[in-house]
C-alpha cells in the first residue's frame, strides 16, 4: 500500500513556500522560482533563505530556516549537494512538511550519492517529511500559482492553469513538453518532475492528481519503476475517477530481471509487462511525444466517442483510400453508410462516393455547403461515434474557408454527442472555441481518435473486483531445484492433472513400470540439474513394450551422463502417452511487478512463434479465459478445419490453479513452467506433461 497522499497536498499545493540557497539573480537556480512566483501572483508567503542577504528581489531575507517563525509547506532546496543532508536535518527539526530538492550528486552519480540519498529518504521518513527528488526541477501547479521550479521553460510558457497535468521522471523532457503543450493549444496546470524518487514516486504523483478535481487529464512521461505498488494505485485512481493517463515508457528492452533458462524468461520480457500494466488499468500507451499532446488536445472537451466506428468525409478519392486503411490499422471501424443517406447525398452531389468513405469531389469549391449537408446527414443517419473531415488545402482557401468551416462547426453544434475531427493546412483558430478539432494530417488525427474511443471502453468496462488469494495446499521449499516428478507433485496437490506414470530409481527398474502402462510409452530422464532433457537425449517417445522401454533407459543413461555428466541423475520417470494440443503455462517472477502469468501454444516452439498472453499473477477464469482468446493460434483450440474442439475449460482451470500457486509464493519463485500442456478434447481434460520449477532462498 502507498503512504498517505495528504502530506502531498503541502508539496503539491503549497500554502508557504521556503528557498534556501535563494538568489537576487531571477535567472539562477535559486532565483527563478521567487521571480515566477512573484510574475505569477503565488498569494502565499514566501521565505528567501541566504545568510549572506537581507532583502532578496524584493523579500526579506532569513539567514536560516529556523530564522522563520512561520508554518512551512514546502522549502526549495537549492544548495550544493554537499550541504543538502544537513539542510535536509534542519527542515525536520524546524517541522516542515515537504522538501523539492534540487541539487544533484546523488544516485545519478554512483555508490557514495546513492549512499547519501538512502540518508535523505531515511531523515525524511522519520520526521513524516515528504520529498521531491533529489536532481529535480520541481513543479509546478499553475492552478494555486505555485511555481516552485528552475525550469527555464517557465521563462517563456508561464501557464495561467489548466486541467492537463504532466508527471515526468524527466526535467528535461518535462521542460520540452510544456513548449510543446503551448504550441497545441494546452493550457497546463500542473507539471511534476519526480526525479531521483528518493520518496516521492511517478505512481504516487498520478495518484494525488487523479484526486485533484482541477485536474481532468493527466500526461505520463515514464523511464522505469522501482517497485510497481505506488504506480498501480495511481493508475487505478485515475481509472476509478474517469481521469484519462496517457503514457510514454521509454526504454524497450528488458530492464532489471535477472534471465532464467527457459522459455518463460525469453517470453516474458520488462517491456511487455508496461504493456500489460497499461491495459489492465486503463492507461494508453503513446508512442511519441506528438502523439501525447495530439491525444490530450482530443481529450480537452472530455467528449469521448460512444464506440469506435467511424465516418470519413473527403474532398479527394485517393486520401479516401489512405484514410481507410489507417482506420482499419488502427482498429477502428468503418461501416458503410445506410442506403437511404447515400441516395440523399446523391440527390446534392450525383457524382459523389457514398458508402464511407464518402467523397463529396472537388464540388465544394462551387457549393460550399454541399459538405455541411452530407456531414449532417452521415451523423443523423449513421451510427458514427466519430467523424473526420480531410479539407487539405481547401480549407484555407480564402473564398472557401469560412464557408466549410462554418459549415463543420454548425454541425458539431447540432450533433455534440459526436467527436468530429477536420484535417486542414488551415490555422487551428478557425474552430478554436468548439468542439471541432483540428489536425494537419489524417494519421494524427485518426490516432487520437483511437485513444479517445480506448477511454470510452474503458468507462463502460467496469472495475473487476481484485482476486485474493490463498496460501497454497502444499507450500513450495525455499532454495531448491525441484525434479520433474517432485514438481509435478505440487501440481497434483493443487488439482493440476498428470500423466499416469511411474518414477524409477534406475535403468533396471524401468521394466517393471513399463508393464503397467498400457499403449504407447514415454521414458525421461529425471534430474534437477537437467532443464530441457531433449536437448541431452534425456526423453524417448512412442515406445510400444517393456522391453524396449528398458533398452532405452540403458541408452538414455549412456547419452545423458556423455551430455551433461555434472548432472545428478535421480531416476527415470515412466509415463503413460498423451495426445493432444500443446500448450505451455508459465511464471516469470518479475522484479518489479511480481510473478507474470505467461500462456501460449507449441510446446517446444513457443519461442519461435512468439504467440503468448500475459497477465499479473492471480487471474481469474474469465481473465484465462481471455488470455487464450488473444492468442493468434487460438482457432486450435476451437476445433480449427472441423478437428474437434478442445477442453478449453479444463486448460482455464489449470492456468487459474498455476497462477495462485505461483501468487502465493511470489517471494520464492526463480523459474516456474510446465510445458507442454496436452489439451485433450472436451471432456477429457488438460494433462501437465512436464514441469520445471525452481526457487530462491526465502530473504527477509
Amino acid at each position: 500500500m502507498s503512504r498517505d497522499l495528504s502530506g502531498l497536498d503541502a508539496l503539491f499545493a503549497p500554502q508557504s513556500i521556503a528557498v534556501i540557497g535563494a538568489s537576487s539573480d531571477p535567472t539562477r537556480i535559486g532565483g527563478r522560482p521567487i521571480a515566477y512566483m512573484k510574475r505569477a501572483g503565488y498569494p502565499h508567503s514566501i521565505y528567501p533563505v541566504n545568510p549572506q542577504r537581507t532583502e532578496i528581489q524584493g523579500l526579506r531575507s532569513y539567514p536560516s530556516i529556523d530564522a522563520i517563525d512561520a508554518v512551512i509547506d514546502l522549502a526549495i532546496v537549492a544548495v550544493p549537494g554537499t550541504a543538502v543532508l544537513d539542510t535536509a536535518r534542519a527542515c525536520a527539526q524546524r517541522g516542515v512538511k515537504s522538501l523539492v530538492v534540487f541539487s544533484a550528486g546523488f544516485a545519478e552519480a554512483g555508490a557514495d550519492g546513492r549512499t547519501g540519498q538512502q540518508t535523505l529518504a531515511s531523515i525524511a521518513r522519520a520526521a513524516g517529511m515528504r520529498v521531491l527528488g533529489p536532481n529535480s526541477v520541481g513543479l509546478f501547479n499553475a492552478n494555486v500559482r505555485a511555481f516552485p521550479t528552475f525550469s527555464v521553460s517557465v521563462e517563456q510558457f508561464m501557464p495561467a492553469g489548466g486541467r492537463t497535468a504532466i508527471a515526468s521522471q524527466s526535467g528535461g523532457y518535462a521542460g520540452y513538453v510544456l513548449a510543446i503543450a503551448s504550441d497545441r493549444g494546452l493550457d497546463v496546470g500542473a507539471l511534476i518532475t519526480t526525479g531521483n524518487e528518493c520518496d516521492v514516486e511517478i505512481g504516487e504523483t498520478v495518484h494525488w492528481l487523479a484526486k485533484n478535481p482541477q485536474i481532468d487529464v493527466i500526461l505520463v512521461y515514464m523511464e522505469g519503476c522501482s517497485s510497481s505498488a505506488s504506480l498501480i494505485e495511481g493508475f487505478e485512481a485515475a481509472r476509478r475517477a474517469n481521469k484519462p493517463v496517457v503514457a510514454i515508457k521509454v526504454g524497450r528492452t528488458a530492464v532489471g530481471a535477472a534471465a532464467v533458462a527457459s522459455h518463460t524468461a525469453a517470453l516474458a520480457g520488462s517491456d511487455h509487462l508496461f504493456d500489460l500494466l497499461f491495459k489492465e488499468y486503463g492507461v494508453y500507451r503513446a508512442q511519441h511525444t506528438e502523439e501525447m499532446f495530439d491525444i490530450a488536445y482530443a481529450l480537452r472537451n472530455g467528449l469521448l466517442p460512444r464506440n469506435r466506428s467511424l465516418g470519413l468525409i473527403t474532398v479527394s478519392g485517393g486520401i479516401g483510400v489512405h484514410m481507410s486503411d489507417l482506420v482499419t490499422e488502427a482498429g477502428l471501424e468503418l461501416p458503410p453508410l445506410p442506403q437511404q443517406a447515400q441516395e440523399r447525398i446523391k440527390a446534392i452531389v450525383p457524382f459523389a462516393s457514398t458508402r464511407n468513405p464518402l467523397d463529396v469531389t472537388g464540388q465544394v469549391a462551387n457549393e460550399p455547403d454541399v459538405l455541411r449537408q452530407s456531414l449532417d446527414i452521415m451523423l443523423a443517419e449513421g451510427d458514427y461515434g466519430s467523424a473526420v473531415v480531410f479539407l487539405g488545402h481547401a480549407g484555407s482557401a480564402g473564398s472557401l474557408e469560412n464557408a466549410l468551416n462554418g459549415g463543420i462547426k454548425q454541425v458539431a453544434q447540432k450533433f455534440p454527442d459526436r467527436l468530429i475531427a477536420c484535417c486542414t493546412v488551415s490555422k487551428k483558430t478557425s474552430f478554436a472555441g468548439t468542439s471541432v478539432l483540428a489536425f494537419s494530417d489524417p494519421p494524427r488525427a485518426i490516432t487520437a481518435i483511437r485513444a479517445c474511443a480506448f477511454f470510452s471502453e474503458q468507462r463502460h468496462k467496469g472495475h473487476a473486483a481484485a482476486t485474493r488469494v490463498t496460501s497454497p495446499a502444499v507450500p513450495i521449499d525455499a532454495g531448491r531445484r525441484y525434479n520433474e516428478f517432485e514438481a509435478k507433485m505440487l501440481l497434483r496437490a493443487v488439482d493440476i492433472a498428470t500423466p499416469l506414470e511411474f518414477f524409477v530409481p534406475s535403468a533396471a527398474h524401468v521394466v517393471r513400470a513399463a508393464r503397467s502402462i498400457h499403449g504407447p510409452i514415454a521414458l525421461k530422464i529425471v534430474s534437477a540439474d537437467i532443464l530441457h532433457k531433449s536437448d541431452v537425449g534425456g526423453v524417448a517417445l512412442g515406445l510400444s513394450s517393456s522391453a524396449a522401454a528398458e533398452r532405452a533407459a540403458l541408452g538414455m543413461l549412456e547419452r545423458v551422463r556423455r551430455a551433461a555428466p555434472q548432472a545428478r541423475i535421480d531416476g527415470f520417470l515412466v509415463s503413460q502417452m498423451v495426445s493432444g494440443i500443446e500448450c505451455i503455462v508459465g511464471v516469470h517472477p518479475d522484479p518489479v511487478f511480481g510473478p507474470v502469468i505467461v500462456v501460449g501454444l507449441g510446446g517446444t516452439a513457443v519461442e519461435l512463434l512468439q504467440d503468448v498472453s500475459r497477465r499479473f499473477a492471480p487471474v481469474s477464469e474469465a481473465q484465462a479465459n481471455a488470455m487464450l482468446r488473444e492468442l493468434r493460434t487460438f482457432a486450435l483450440l476451437d476445433g480449427y478445419r472441423g478437428q474437434p474442439k478442445a477442453d478449453v475449460d479444463a486448460l482455464v482451470r489449470t492456468i487459474v490453479s498455476i497462477s495462485h500457486l505461483a501468487a502465493a509464493n511470489a517471494e520464492l519463485i526463480e523459474a516456474f513452467e510446465v510445458n507442454p500442456i496436452i489439451v485433450g478434447p472436451v471432456g477429457a481434460g488438460a494433462v501437465a506433461v512436464d514441469c520445471v520449477l525452481t526457487t530462491r532462498s526465502k530473504t527477509p
